[in-house]
């Protein structure tokens, strides 16, 4: 069998946790600022490398896969990795909407 990376027992929660943490704390930033047409160059720019970060994961759990790694070390980065590109992927559609109609919004005021 082949070293894993870490001990799945001990660690593997971390990768999980931490994006969760992060995406959280830039979710609610976005909710806050995004309806009132605010600090659109940051938020955009975060959510996008948040966006890159769970592509990073989606990557290393494969990777981590395809190299016979034991399931609680490429479930670590496979599953937060899949749920972010799909999620945060979505609502960066939906956040650039809403620029948009605040935007069309004070253009017509």
């Amino acid at each position: 069998m082949i070293q894993p990376w870490f001990n799945p027992g001990h660690y593997a929660w971390i990768p999980g946790t931490v994006f969760g943490a992060a995406a959280l704390l830039l979710g609610g930033l976005a909710v806050w600022l995004v309806p009132r047409g605010q600090a659109k160059p940051f938020i955009v720019r975060a959510w996008l490398s948040l966006w890159l970060v769970a592509f990073g994961l989606l990557g290393a759990g494969a990777f981590a896969l395809i190299t016979h790694q034991p399931w609680g070390v490429w479930y670590a980065f496979l599953l937060p990795g899949a749920v972010g590109v799909c999620v945060l992927g979505a609502d960066l559609l939906i956040i650039l909407k809403k620029y948009r109609d605040v935007a069309q919004r004070s253009a017509n005021s």
